[in-house]
């Protein structure tokens, strides 16, 4: 992220929190691959442990969400997991509450995506991931950001090495408020995003939370060819960052042809 007065920031979805933390300078490299590599093992575990699932839903918000959870929880771990855009929020829980919030939510007309995923991330159910990950993440010193980080637990900006070391051991049991950390980069300053890594899904969900800003969508740090519409990444970067700002065309906010959602992005 980064603002016109030159300030900057960083954040990650969910794993990518963790890259989040390399590029501000926060973990080395090695001793993120080392938690992360944990954190998988530990997630797998726990979802083998006690089983569960996550379904996106689209064209709603967290209200909504939260509102189909109070209503098909019963006595199952139901709740919402990551709070993606104003259109679209992930819930997270028991196969059996999951089931039943995706009857309620044909009934009330919202559309509802089961997503391919091994277990209920960012619910209770990934507690006894937490013990194996806290070790993990004891091992490694935390040092002060070279930038900001939006935390994923609070969508708040984060500038303290022990509270992020506190979150990081939280993560797996707690929300993603990506929505909100698009508001507190806005509250900064923010007006340019940039994506880094495989696909646009972020890209698309920070258009849709914040219309007035840009982005772009990096893969590669390297120069190399696309299809000629689009001309090599670097070039394609350059010029969002360049650009003046300047509203989106009416009907067409998220910054991608109309009747087009951005994928659902469940976490892990």
């Amino acid at each position: 992220m980064r603002s016109a007065s030159g300030s900057s920031a960083r954040r990650g979805h969910s794993l990518g929190e963790f890259a989040a933390l390399v590029a501000a300078g926060v973990l080395e490299l090695a001793d993120a691959l080392r938690i992360v590599a944990v954190r998988g093992r530990a997630m797998q575990a726990a979802g083998e442990a006690r089983p569960g699932t996550m379904t996106a839903l689209l064209g709603v918000g967290a209200e909504a969400a939260m509102a189909l959870c109070d209503d098909a929880r019963g006595d199952d771990v139901l709740l919402v997991a990551n709070e993606n855009s104003p259109q679209q929020v992930v819930i997270s829980g028991s196969v059996a509450a999951i089931e039943r919030a995706e009857t309620l939510a044909a009934e009330r007309k919202i559309r509802a995506v089961r997503l391919n995923v091994a277990g209920a991330f960012h619910s209770p159910l990934m507690e006894p991931a937490v013990e194996p990950l806290s070790a993990a993440i004891a091992e490694a010193a935390f040092s002060p950001p070279r930038f900001p980080i939006a935390s994923n637990v609070t969508g708040t900006l984060v500038t303290d090495p022990a509270e992020l070391r506190a979150l990081a051991e939280r993560h797996v049991v707690s929300p993603v408020r990506w929505e909100a950390s698009v508001g507190a980069l806005a509250e900064l300053g923010a007006d340019t995003f940039v994506e880094a890594g495989p696909g646009d899904v972020l890209t698309k969900l920070a258009k849709r939370a914040a219309p007035g800003a840009r982005a772009v969508a990096v893969d590669s740090p390297r120069p190399r060819p696309r299809s000629p519409r689009k001309g090599p990444e670097h070039a394609r970067m350059r010029r969002v960052l360049a650009a003046p700002r300047r509203a989106p065309p009416a009907g067409d906010i998220l910054g991608h042809r109309r009747g087009r959602r951005p994928s659902p992005r469940g976490g892990s």
